[in-house]
């Protein structure tokens, strides 16, 4: 399939909301350590208890918290109503434009030294902001992660822990989530949510580790997440906005290469994930979408990198052969057989 006929195929079935997700954020005087920024949309149900599970923190740290209230058509606005006079917090109201808009709106108005992002049905996890924030001053971290709980059926399980370490990068070390993390403000400067896409998350890996410097993560739990049914990864099996996962990818690679940030053996290990977790949420599309992604997969690998990637995973090799070579049923099998590359 010619390159050309594989794009067409693909505007037709979703088309690119060609979104960047470059923006100027200035920072302002550091009057906060941490700004934490909740996006809310309906979340009449959670909100309370999440904001709660930040102002009830005992910590060493100034913070100042941003609620931005995207168009809710329930009682999360009169909600947040009872939090307007807290010198702790800011709520602004936008209309429903979704998370990333959200949370643009909030980095607009960065005045901290580190930021985190916290969705609004989800709760930190008691000393939280002293754990990471230990940490990330101690290390002079530009991204500092813990581990977190799931919370489902009313019960509280482990969802990853991870081990007290430091490294000289992000990538492939840190999880791609916008939770559990906080990072250095400045990292922002340059850089917004791209607005329109499903899985705006993923300039979290593409963008923003690849500027990361010294990364670090500790072995407390810092948050408990809400498993939702209903959420993204679900709704993505049968819609065409699935293929936001690949024009994302093709978007925040121009992004990349505008900030001149290094193409490098970990860039190269990520963009081997994106394409496989594309797949994974392609998967129902027609074939002949399928076969297209992954025609323009091969075109974006081959035409950046000469060199084979540098990795142990036998998987990543086998994918980048898969992609490299053009072997669309090695690919496929690679990608059916494996819900992770780890």
């Amino acid at each position: 399939m010619e390159t050309s006929v594989a794009y067409q195929i693909l505007c037709q079935w979703s088309k690119d909301m060609g979104r960047s997700c470059l923006q100027c954020n200035k920072i302002g005087a550091y009057a906060y350590d941490l700004s934490i920024i909740i996006p809310a949309y309906n979340a009449y149900s959670y909100i309370e208890a999440c904001i709660n599970s930040i102002l009830n923190q005992t910590t060493k740290y100034t913070f100042h918290v941003f609620v931005v209230n995207d168009g809710s058509t329930d009682q999360t606005a009169e909600l947040l109503h009872q939090y307007a006079e807290d010198k702790h917090i800011t709520i602004y109201e936008e209309e429903n434009c979704g998370a990333a808009a959200a949370r643009n709106r909030a980095l607009k108005h960065l005045n901290s030294t580190y930021v985190m992002f916290v969705d609004a049905d989800d709760l930190l996890e008691p000393n939280a902001i002293d754990k990471l924030l230990n940490a990330a001053y101690a290390e002079n971290a530009d991204a500092v992660e813990g581990g977190y709980f799931i919370l489902k059926d009313g019960r509280k399980q482990i969802g990853s822990q991870m081990p007290d370490k430091t490294f000289d990068h992000a990538l492939g070390v840190l999880s791609g989530f916008t939770c559990m993390k906080v990072f250095r403000s400045s990292l922002f400067e340059d850089v917004s949510f791209p607005v329109g896409y499903w899985f705006e998350d993923t300039v979290i890996s593409m963008i923003l580790f690849p500027k990361v410097e010294r990364a670090v993560t500790i072995g407390d739990m810092v948050y408990s997440y809400r498993a939702n049914p209903k959420g993204m990864t679900s709704a993505a099996k049968g819609s065409r906005k699935a293929l936001d996962s690949f024009w994302i990818m093709i978007q925040l690679m121009k992004d990349h290469a505008a900030l001149n940030l290094p193409e490098n053996n970990e860039y190269h290990l990520q963009l081997l994930r994106q394409i496989h977790i594309t797949y994974l949420r392609t998967r129902n599309a027609p074939e002949q979408v399928k076969k297209s992604i992954f025609v323009l997969s091969a075109v974006i690998i081959n035409s950046i990198f000469n060199e084979n990637v540098l990795t142990d995973n036998w998987k990543m090799q086998m994918l980048e052969t898969a992609v490299k070579q053009r072997k669309y049923g090695l690919y496929r099998l690679l990608c059916e057989m494996n819900e992770s590359l780890n």
